[in-house]
C-alpha cells in the first residue's frame, strides 16, 4: 500500500513542517503506538487496523521493539490472537536481558557508591524503573549512568578497574581532553553488555554547567538496593522528547526512524500527570535552547495520542521567542547531511556546537571552539592531526563528487 501523508499543523505552533521517516512514524507504525498506548476502543480499531496491514514477521527496528508493550496491552484487555504467543516470547527475551544488564549495572552503581561518586540512571533503566515498571516492556541495549562532570575521570577509572573496556580508546591526547569534548563513553563487559558513562546528559550540551540544574531537581531512588538518582518527570520528558525528534546524531548518520521516544514520553503521562512541573519544563527548554524540539514533540504527542498537555503549555511553548541561530541549529542537528550539503550541514553544526559557549564569549571565543569541534566531529583526532585529517576528508570528498559525476555522465 501507499504511505499516507504525513504532513499536520502541530497543536500551538505557529508553522508546519512535513514529518520526514527519521523524525516522525509511518502510518503502520503510528496503529502499532495507538495499538499499544491508546485505551479500550481506539487501541483495540488501531490493533485491527495494523494486523490487517502488516505482516508481524517483517516489522522494521523500531517496530519489533514495541512487541513487549503490545504483547502487555493484548493481554491486558483479553485480546487472543495466533501471533500472542510470539510476542511473549519477545517479551520475555526483553525481559531476559535486561535483568543481565541490571545485575551487571548494579556492580558499577554500588563501586560508585562505596568510591563516593554520584550517580544518575538515564534513558532506558531510568524509563524502565520508574515508568513501565516493569524490566521486560523496555527493550534496552545498554545501560546509561550519568555522574557529576567533575568526577567523570574518576568513573572512568573505575569501570576499567572493574573489567570494563572502553568499546573505543580514547584518541585524544589525554582521557582529560576526551571528557572535556564529549558527553558521554561506552564500555563493554567481558559478556559484551555495555555500560554508557555520561557525564552530561544532552550530547548537545557539554559546557562544564550544562547539567547544574538537571542535578539540583534530581530524585533519589533505590535501584537493586543501591542508592542513586533519577531526573525528575519534568526534566526526563524533556531528554525523552529531545533525544527522541533529535536522533540523528550530527557524528554519525542514522536515519532510522525512532519510536520508543514516543511510547516513552506516553509512559510519563500515564504514570506520573500530576507530578509534571509545567512551569520548569519550559524554563528548562528556553535556558537549553530546546524550544524547538519540544514545541514539536509535544504537538505531536497532543495531535495523534491525545497527550494531557495543558492547552496553556502549548500556547505558551508556541509563542515563546527562538533567535535564527536556535533555528538554524535545529534544522542542523536534526537533519542528515544528504539534505543540505556536507559543507553547509558542517557550518550550520558548528553553530550548534558554539551554542554551548556563554553568550557574551564573542567572534573569537567561538572561532577558538573549532578545534574541539573538529576533534568531537572527526573522532576526538589530537589537534596537530587536525590540518591533516581535513585535508584527507577534502580530497576523499572531492573524489567521491568526481566519481559521481563520472557515474551520471555513464548513466546518459
Amino acid at each position: 500500500m501507499r504511505e499516507q501523508p504525513q504532513q499536520r499543523r502541530y497543536r500551538g505552533a505557529t508553522w508546519q513542517q512535513e514529518l520526514v521517516p527519521y523524525r516522525g512514524a509511518t502510518w503502520q507504525q503510528e496503529l502499532l503506538l495507538k495499538a499499544v498506548l491508546l485505551e479500550g476502543p481506539a487501541s483495540l480499531a488501531a490493533w485491527e487496523q495494523w494486523r490487517t496491514h502488516v505482516d508481524p514477521e517483517q516489522l522494521d527496528y523500531g517496530s519489533h521493539r514495541l512487541l513487549p508493550l503490545l504483547y502487555s496491552t493484548l493481554q491486558r484487555q483479553g485480546i487472543s490472537d495466533p501471533q500472542l504467543g510470539r510476542f511473549k516470547g519477545v517479551y520475555r527475551r526483553s525481559w531476559y536481558d535486561n535483568m543481565l544488564r541490571f545485575n551487571a549495572a548494579t556492580a558499577v552503581l554500588r563501586a560508585f557508591q562505596d568510591a563516593g561518586i554520584k550517580t544518575m540512571l538515564l534513558k532506558g533503566a531510568a524509563l524502565a524503573l520508574g515508568y513501565y515498571r516493569d524490566p521486560g516492556l523496555r527493550p534496552m541495549d545498554d545501560f546509561d549512568i550519568l555522574v557529576p562532570t567533575p568526577q567523570g575521570p574518576a568513573a572512568v577509572d573505575m569501570l576499567k578497574a572493574l573489567g570494563w573496556a572502553p568499546c573505543v580508546e580514547f584518541a585524544a591526547g589525554t582521557e582529560a581532553e576526551a571528557l572535556a569534548a564529549g558527553h558521554a563513553y561506552p564500555f563493554k563487559d567481558a559478556a559484551g553488555r555495555q555500560v554508557d558513562l555520561h557525564w552530561h546528559v544532552f550530547y548537545q550540551r557539554v559546557s562544564p554547567a550544562a547539567d547544574e540544574a538537571l542535578w539540583t531537581g534530581a530524585r533519589p531512588t533505590m535501584f537493586h538496593g543501591v542508592p542513586t538518582h533519577t531526573l525528575n518527570p519534568a526534566d526526563q520528558l524533556l531528554h525523552v522528547c529531545v533525544h527522541g525528534t533529535q536522533m540523528l546524531c550530527w557524528w554519525r548518520n542514522d536515519e532510522r526512524a525512532n519510536l520508543r521516544w514516543i511510547a516513552d514520553a506516553m509512559m510519563i503521562f500515564r504514570q506520573a500527570p500530576e507530578e509534571i512541573d509545567w512551569n520548569r519544563l519550559l524554563t528548562l527548554a528556553q535556558r537549553l535552547h530546546y524550544v524547538l524540539p519540544l514545541r514539536e514533540a509535544l504537538g505531536y504527542l497532543c495531535d495523534v495520542f491525545d497527550a494531557p498537555v495543558p492547552p496553556d503549555v502549548m500556547r505558551r511553548i508556541g509563542r515563546a521567542r527562538v533567535s535564527l541561530d536556535e533555528r538554524i541549529a535545529d534544522q542542523a542537528r536534526s537533519r542528515p547531511p544528504k539534505h543540505w550539503g556536507p559543507w553547509v550541514a558542517l557550518g550550520w553544526r558548528y553553530l550548534e556546537y558554539s551554542s554551548n559557549l556563554p553568550a557574551d564569549v564573542g567572534v573569537l571565543g567561538r572561532l577558538a571552539g573549532l578545534p574541539a569541534f573538529f576533534q568531537r566531529r572527526w573522532g576526538q583526532v589530537p589537534l596537530w592531526h587536525l590540518p591533516f585529517v581535513a585535508a584527507w576528508r577534502g580530497l576523499r570528498r572531492v573524489r567521491w563528487a568526481v566519481e559521481r559525476h563520472r557515474s551520471r555522465h555513464a548513466s546518459t
